[in-house]
């Protein structure tokens, strides 16, 4: 090539991005001029690729010379420009033309596709057999000899709270649920399409540790409060536990269960920061935060530091709540746990439920290398 754009290596025809990008910058200008040049001399509408090149030059001198937050486009200029849009196209370029329908994550092209047949209302059968190879991971539904009419089936119920004869226990009729993203993590609208839903199905949403439950409790579905370590909507300026607070919130009628936060899978040994950026008047008075600084989310509860504890502050959630209470903790070490169940038994003091979290990173924030 003329300019030495492309270079021969090992047999592969290659792009030297460093030539190439002096090529663009000095042709740029020059190109320009050209135009200017033939508008002048040989017609008027030549001056509509001069005026387009003056101002490509233009954005050109900018990324090479005023800006200083890209070190790839001070050095290369509009040429390192394209190689963004390509590299944010990248994702879309492998969704739709590479990748396989199966291999995608957290939800396959098969997946999504399903949902979305099935939110429209259209069949959503297929044939010929499954794509997924098959392991001893996915859930299996085995056949019966003999199945039953469903007038014949009992309808599915799990009670919680029943142990301890509470007068507010409540009844799971199916056994789905839909587990705990905060308002802050997902936007209003999100958070009350989710909730409309679980109140047409009949299921329960866990509020996540977001604080008051503003937009969940428009669309009037059974609520399952949850208490993070940083007691957000239930909490002290010091960050334990306000009792009135919790009152208030469980005597709402839609707050059916209360749920203990311990630890979450997608952060072990980690809380969580609230930048004091995204804090608004809105998320401020929800969360029981003040504005203008940072809000760490502690890696524990300042109550539950041992065994006896962290059962003693569920016994006074419980308390005064006077609602099914559960914790919900990712298990890392079984010894902790059966101490826990051990003290327990010792104290005669019981969650009503107790939720697993999952270490597969399902979080609305955490950091990248903790989600791996």
């Amino acid at each position: 090539m003329t300019f030495d754009v492309f270079d021969t290596l090992q047999g592969n025809l290659t792009v030297n991005l460093e030539k190439m990008a002096k090529v663009v910058n000095a042709g740029l200008p020059l190109t320009a001029i050209f135009f200017g040049v033939l508008g002048y001399y040989v017609s008027f509408y030549f001056h509509f690729a001069t005026v387009t090149f003056i101002l490509i030059t233009g954005i050109n001198f900018i990324y090479r010379h005023v800006q200083k937050q890209h070190a790839l486009l001070a050095n290369f200029g509009i040429v390192a420009q394209m190689r963004y849009m390509i590299e944010s196209i990248g994702p879309e370029m492998r969704q739709y033309l590479f990748a396989s329908d199966t291999e995608e994550k957290p939800f396959t092209r098969v997946e999504r596709s399903e949902v979305y047949r099935k939110a429209k209302g259209i069949d959503s059968s297929s044939a010929f057999g499954s794509q997924l190879l098959f392991n001893d991971m996915e859930i299996k539904l085995r056949h019966s000899m003999f199945p039953q009419p469903k007038e014949n089936l009992k309808p599915y119920a799990l009670h919680f709270g029943e142990e301890r004869n509470l007068k507010n226990t409540y009844t799971l009729k199916h056994p789905v649920i839909i587990s705990a993203m905060s308002y802050g993590a997902l936007g209003q609208n999100a958070v009350r399409a989710l909730a409309r839903g679980a109140k047409r199905a009949g299921i329960p949403m866990n509020t996540g540790e977001g604080g008051y439950p503003k937009y969940h409790l428009m669309e009037e579905c059974d609520l399952i409060f949850q208490i993070g370590t940083a007691k957000f909507g239930v909490r002290n300026e010091d960050g334990t536990l306000n009792e009135q607070k919790l009152k208030e919130v469980a005597a709402l009628p839609q707050v059916k269960m209360i749920e203990i936060k311990l630890s979450q899978g997608a952060k072990p040994g980690k809380g969580g920061l609230l930048p004091k950026e995204k804090i608004t008047p809105e998320i401020s008075e929800l969360r029981g935060v003040p504005m203008g600084q940072d809000v760490i989310s502690p890696p524990f509860h300042p109550e539950c530091q041992t065994p006896e504890s962290t059962v003693q502050f569920i016994q006074k959630v419980q308390q005064i709540s006077e609602l099914p209470v559960g914790i919900k903790l990712c298990l890392g070490r079984e010894d902790e746990f059966l101490k826990l169940v051990q003290t327990m038994k010792a104290k005669n003091c019981f969650p009503d439920y107790i939720t697993i979290d999952g270490g597969e990173g399902g979080t609305g924030a955490a950091p990248k290398s903790f989600l791996d």
